[in-house]
Parts: C-alpha cells; sequence; structure tokens
C-alpha cells in the first residue's frame, strides 16, 4: 500500500497531502507527540485536522499520538476507532485503499481564491459607483 506520512503537525497542511496523492497514495498516516498540549483542547483540534485531511481526498487516515487521541478517519470523516486521550491500547484496524482524484486534489484552493478575488473586485466596482442604484434596493 502507498501511504503519506504526515509528522506531527505536518497533518494541517492540506498540500502535503495533495503531493502524497499526486504520487498514488492511498492512505494517509499520522504520527504525533501531542504530550506537550497537556489536558487542554490541542489533541482534540489537532485530531479534527486529520479528519479534514482524509474528506479532503477521500483517503483514510491513520493517527497514532504517544498520549492518545490515536484513530482510524474513514474517506467520509468517520472516525470509526479511536483510543482516547491519555489512554494506552493498541489497535488493529482494516484500511481500504482508495486511489480516486478529489476536487480539491486537483485544484486546490485555486476556485476558492478566485471566487474570492471576483467578490472584492465586485464590491471595489460597486463601492465606485456608490452602491446599488436606489431603485434596485429593498424595502
Amino acid at each position: 500500500m502507498r501511504f503519506t506520512p504526515l509528522i506531527c503537525f505536518e497533518s494541517v497542511f492540506p498540500e502535503l497531502c495533495a503531493e502524497g496523492v499526486k504520487h498514488g497514495s492511498q492512505l494517509f498516516v499520522n504520527i504525533t507527540n501531542d504530550g506537550w498540549f497537556g489536558n487542554t483542547p490541542g489533541p482534540y483540534q489537532h485530531a479534527q485536522m486529520c479528519i479534514a485531511r482524509a474528506v479532503e481526498f477521500r483517503r483514510c487516515l491513520v493517527r497514532s499520538a504517544n498520549s492518545g487521541v490515536s484513530m482510524l478517519v474513514t474517506p467520509s470523516g468517520e472516525v470509526s476507532h479511536q483510543i482516547a486521550l491519555n489512554q494506552t491500547d493498541v489497535m488493529t484496524v482494516p484500511v481500504v485503499k482508495l486511489s480516486g482524484v478529489t476536487f480539491y486534489a486537483k485544484h486546490g484552493d485555486t476556485p476558492l481564491l478566485l471566487v474570492s478575488a471576483l467578490c472584492v473586485l465586485l464590491a471595489v466596482a460597486l463601492s465606485r459607483q456608490g452602491g446599488m442604484p436606489e431603485s434596485r434596493r429593498r424595502n
């Protein structure tokens, strides 16, 4: 199985996953030391980023954290197996090899950036015209 390793905080960068998918990655693997977060929301927020990566690229993601939250995330974003924070356990889980390429994997943030730029240009144009004509405003 071809996989993309995401070491620690690399899981928050979608461009690393996109590069892996371009090279045939079928699975993402995140290994991390979240122990320094302590009992804060940090480990949970870090784990949530892994869920986002699995959904964006439609890949299973296996996450192994030395202090928890360890988990298997399905391509739909479901956490199918999990080891809680500050718990010690072992998971043996089946993973699915997937190879399709999502719209996000192909195009990344480009469509969002284009739409944002168009919105800014439209706002600037409307502000220079004095906004919407009075006859077109709703009461």
